[in-house]
């Protein structure tokens, strides 16, 4: 029996879906799939203990020895210059005690509880609850997010939720459109879908996936009430996030697509109009690339590249970031390592820096897309580098499900490799 289809059987056996095996040991759906049927080599000895290890398989089975410890190779030429400029000539001893002092930063569970109560029964109005309230305490949230802070921010939802309802005079209970609509203001309702769909992507981010999937179809519903394009289609993107982590990669590609497609062809032709276009795109094509389709993929991110390049230069906005070049070159490095392309992906990253974006969020996501590349390409020593580069601009970025079971695999199969043993200090265990 090929080692693809030994896999197989056992993740059928843990009734796991292709995601969640790829989530466990650093790769996409589509690579697993292609891997357990034999359309790309099972061949890398890191990866088939790796498999051995998650899946509980005797490595025999697979064909190899027990884990040994493996020596780094050197990546050659200038891929990780952005890498090593972050992370070079730093003594280890402060290093040491900056990962051990930022160790602990998580969202607390009680926050969450307090979230996922607020989802359940909306708690009363707290202070001030006029629009301008609700859109200044909203840019404050944003502003959070970006920063990487994700603690205070996640706090504030409940009352976040609770003003803005109270601002567009929009309660929980089932009611028809129309009454729901009826005499409101339809700039509330769309901040209202703001707020939610915010919550959903910070939520997405901690792992609270039910969570993360009830804001997501709230800021939809709310979004649709609106009847404002742009807040529909930031809705329709952060709903197929969701849907792309939850195995459904096609039905996701799906969601966003129509969403742009809608926008597209709407009236709206502001900068925030464009801007969100591109977004969309992007998630479209990483989500094209997620279910295997390199033609859609690669079509939907010259669709980003286009909508970017009508972004006027001078255009800002605390609602998300700015998609520039770069962030849709970003975007491409992760289709590339969806579809398994490590060359591509590498040869992709190597003019991005941290300088061209401008959130620590965005900084950070840098670092652990790149640090999936490199670990596809069987690069330790350079994987850990970006992942403590990452941690340093934004560890909620690291506390991901996908990037902490990678940071896992480091420590557990390359423990002597440089910047393992500082990585293993910041890891919440599963």
């Amino acid at each position: 029996m090929r080692p693809g289809e030994i896999v197989r059987l056992a993740r059928q056996a843990k009734h796991w879906r292709l995601k969640d095996l790829g989530d466990r040991c650093g790769y996409s759906a589509a690579q697993i799939s292609r891997l357990e049927r034999g359309l790309a080599p099972l061949t890398d000895i890191t990866l088939l203990h790796a498999l051995a290890d998650i899946l509980d398989i005797p490595p025999a089975r697979l064909g190899i020895a027990p884990a040994p410890i493996l020596a780094e190779r050197p990546l050659p030429g200038d891929v990780l210059r952005s890498v090593e400029a972050e992370t070079d000539g730093e003594d280890d001893d402060v290093r040491r005690r900056e990962l051990l002092q930022s160790a602990g930063i998580s969202v607390p569970l009680a926050v969450l509880a307090r979230v996922d109560d607020a989802l359940a029964v909306m708690k009363t109005t707290a202070g001030t609850a006029d629009l301008t309230h609700v859109r200044r305490s909203l840019d404050l949230a944003r502003a959070q997010f970006a920063a990487g802070r994700l603690a205070p921010m996640i706090d504030a939802i409940p009352d976040l939720l609770a003003n803005a309802h109270t601002a567009a005079g929009i309660s929980l209970r089932p009611v028809t459109r129309q009454a729901t609509v009826s005499g409101k203001d339809p700039v509330a309702i769309s901040i209202l879908a703001g707020c939610y769909d915010l919550a959903s992507e910070a939520l997405h981010k901690t792992g609270r996936t039910q969570a993360a999937r009830l804001t997501a179809d709230r800021a939809t519903t709310y979004a649709a009430l609106s009847e404002d394009p742009v807040a529909v289609a930031m809705a329709a993107r952060s709903l197929a996030v969701v849907l792309r982590h939850e195995g459904r990669e096609t039905f996701a590609e799906q969601v966003s697509l129509d969403a742009a497609t809608a926008l597209e062809h709407s009236s709206v032709r502001t900068p925030d109009a464009l801007n969100t276009l591109a977004q969309i795109y992007c998630t479209s094509a990483y989500s094209a690339a997620s279910a295997g389709d390199r033609t859609q993929a690669m079509t939907l991110i010259g669709e980003a590249r286009a909508a970017a390049r009508a972004v006027p230069t001078e255009f800002s906005t605390p609602s998300r970031f700015v998609v520039t070049p770069a962030q849709v070159d970003l975007y491409l490095l992760g289709i590339h390592w969806a579809l398994g392309e490590t060359g591509a992906a590498l040869q992709t990253g190597r003019n991005l820096k941290a300088v061209q974006f401008a959130t620590v969020e965005r900084r950070a996501r840098l670092f652990t897309d790149f640090a999936r590349v490199l670990w596809q390409a069987k690069r330790p020593e350079p994987t850990a580098r970006a992942l403590l580069t990452a941690h340093q601009y934004a560890p909620p970025e690291v506390n991901r499900t996908s990037i902490t079971a990678l940071a896992w695999q480091l420590v557990r199969h390359h423990p002597r490799v440089r910047g393992v043993d500082r990585l293993s200090l910041i890891l919440r265990r599963p």
